[in-house]
């Protein structure tokens, strides 16, 4: 029986590139959570919660269905974290008048209050994660900004 050699894996540059982005992406969210975790917010409350502040100005009543679609959701998820945050104080939700599935949400003053302090923390920690990128940073954001637009 012929003796097989061992394939060795240059970390440094791996060849399944899906693999790379997931380990990167599961580094980042750790890092993230970790800041996320000491307003007591998972991601997809920060998330949603940061798409109700950018998106509220732009609607005259905001639904959970847009925010889903903004946030590119699962619908039913996105209601269970909505009412997560509203149990927290953070955002209302209001009923519609016709479709009784449709509700309309907006951010309460404690929400905005919060949103700004984890916004920054946030904007921190990205900066410095990615920073580590120095130059690259930019062409890595246009590349990015490929893959996203062909989803």
């Amino acid at each position: 029986m012929a003796n097989k050699k061992s394939k060795v894996v240059d970390t440094q540059q791996p060849e399944n590139k899906g693999f790379a982005l997931w380990q990167l992406s599961n580094q980042w969210q750790r890092g993230l959570n970790s800041v996320l975790k000491e307003y007591d917010l998972t991601h997809v409350q920060y998330i949603l919660l940061e798409a109700i502040v950018q998106l509220g100005d732009s609607y005259d009543q905001l639904t959970q269905k847009s925010l889903a679609d903004h946030a590119n959701a699962n619908t039913m998820m996105t209601s269970k974290v909505l009412r997560s945050l509203e149990q927290k104080g953070f955002i209302h939700r209001v009923g519609h008048e016709v479709d009784t599935r449709a509700k309309h949400v907006t951010i309460t003053k404690d929400g905005k209050a919060l949103y700004k302090k984890v916004s920054k923390r946030v904007e921190q920690y990205d900066n410095q994660f990615f920073g580590t990128l120095g130059s690259k940073l930019s062409a890595f954001t246009s590349a990015l900004d490929i893959l996203s637009a062909g989803l």
